[in-house]
């Protein structure tokens, strides 16, 4: 999966956009629910902080918690997407002009 962040100079994301899918909707809107509650520190161009566009790849891990006690036997298509922990890869903000 892949998402576009919009982090403003305040490091806050503005906004996030699905870039590329999970094949699963409910962990896609979770993914891009989540990505709304990170903060960054914003991009600099010559030492100034910049709004900027980032594209970040995601994937999701299972959480072998509570969470699964009743649905361990389950399919995967059938877990609730609190059954997963969201992980962002490693990414940096970098101006690209």
């Amino acid at each position: 999966m892949w998402l576009s962040v919009y982090v403003p100079e305040n490091g806050r994301v503005g906004e996030v956009r699905l870039e590329q899918s999970s094949g699963r909707p409910r962990l896609d809107e979770s993914a891009m629910r989540e990505a709304r509650r990170w903060r960054f520190k914003p991009g600099i161009r010559d030492g100034v902080p910049v709004a900027m566009w980032k594209k970040i790849p995601v994937t999701f891990m299972p959480s072998f918690g509570k969470e699964l006690e009743h649905t361990q036997c389950a399919p995967s298509s059938s877990l609730p997407p609190s059954a997963f922990r969201l992980q962002p890869s490693a990414f940096s903000l970098e101006s690209s002009v």
